[in-house]
């Protein structure tokens, strides 16, 4: 029930797409289109067969992505455009917000979780936000605090991020939101280095 189901084919998803990651470009005053190559490509067919609830995807339909590779690699460019594809096809209870996890990190200090955990959600950067800060005297750390609450209620999410999953527990968060990732997300590496 928190997501939709497009009926579409898939030329048109890639021409919509295509559309779409051109304006994300041009926001940057880069004039290009998106290129396709042998380390996306497979990505960009998988978020179809998500989208088109196809039986070829390679992952759990009902769970959200997590891309994850290399600086520079499109990860966000790829993830970003699909969600704002996606949004333009569902009903605004079911769009999903796209949140930078740094922003996001000092949303959450001055607003607490409570807003953030219910809401479909992209967290790009996934690891790149502050771990913690002090308050009144107590540690937070509002991201895993977030991530645990959308865990336990199964709330969709998508994010990009530059760590293998097995960082996320050793060297960012901990083990357990390491493992908890694992069930919140389809998880897909993207290859290849940057593109900037």
């Amino acid at each position: 029930n928190q997501r939709v189901y497009v009926d579409v084919e898939k030329n048109d998803f890639i021409k919509l797409f295509n559309i779409q990651a051109k304006a994300m470009l041009s926001r940057k005053n880069n004039s290009s289109s998106f290129n396709y190559d042998n380390n996306n490509k497979e990505i960009v067919q998988q978020l179809f067969f998500w989208l088109s609830n196809n039986s070829e995807f390679k992952g759990n339909l009902q769970k959200g992505i997590l891309l994850v590779g290399n600086i520079g690699s499109g990860k966000t460019l790829i993830i970003e455009s699909f969600i704002r594809l996606y949004n333009l096809m569902c009903e605004v209870e079911k769009k999903i917000r796209i949140h930078d996890s740094r922003q996001l990190f000092y949303k959450l200090t001055e607003d607490g979780i409570g807003d953030y955990i219910n809401q479909k959600m992209f967290i790009d950067d996934l690891g790149k936000e502050p771990l913690e800060f002090t308050h009144f005297g107590y540690t937070k750390q509002p991201m895993v605090e977030l991530l645990t609450e959308r865990h336990s209620k199964g709330i969709l999410t998508f994010a990009t991020g530059n760590y293998r999953i097995e960082d996320y527990g050793s060297k960012i968060y901990n083990e357990t939101i390491s493992d908890r990732l694992k069930e919140m997300f389809n998880i897909f590496i993207l290859k290849g280095d940057s593109k900037r």
